[in-house]
């Protein structure tokens, strides 16, 4: 059974998705949409284009796009041209954005996962770029079990 860990305005971006002949496939998010769904440490996301739809971690990667390199198609999987830009959507994969100590707590405790819900899309991107930002994997854990303790609050 999948859990559905999304906000009520989870937001759904437009994005970008190049096929670069047949070698690979990018997705590009331009930096005004970039703000709708940012977290530290980059974002994986649920991209649809051209009929497809696959997963890719977007990121800054020191451009002026967002850029996100995809291994699970290729260009030929797409059924058009396979040189170009196509225009896509992009949405948060929530259960992989969330730290694994937060998503078991959550998947654990249906009021913890209600008062997870009950957060707009810009709290959580909050909570979990607070939870990325740490450096050592203690820290991590920690801040994912606060985070716990004050939804249960």
């Amino acid at each position: 059974m999948l859990i559905d860990y999304a906000p009520a305005d989870d937001p759904v971006i437009p994005c970008e998705v190049r096929l670069w002949e047949a070698r690979s496939v990018i997705v590009f998010v331009h930096p005004r949409e970039w703000k709708k769904v940012s977290i530290n440490m980059g974002v994986p996301m649920v991209i649809s284009s051209c009929g497809i739809t696959f997963t890719c971690l977007v990121a800054s990667c020191g451009e002026h796009f967002r850029i996100g390199h995809v291994e699970s198609v290729s260009p030929k999987d797409f059924g058009v041209p396979m040189h170009g830009d196509y225009s896509g959507t992009a949405r948060i994969d929530w259960p992989s954005a969330i730290p694994d100590l937060l998503r078991s707590g959550l998947d654990n405790s249906s009021p913890l996962l209600t008062a997870w819900k009950s957060l707009s899309s810009q709290e959580m991107r909050t909570h979990l770029s607070f939870i990325l930002r740490a450096r050592r994997p203690g820290v991590i854990a920690e801040r994912q079990l606060a985070l716990l303790r004050s939804l249960s609050a």
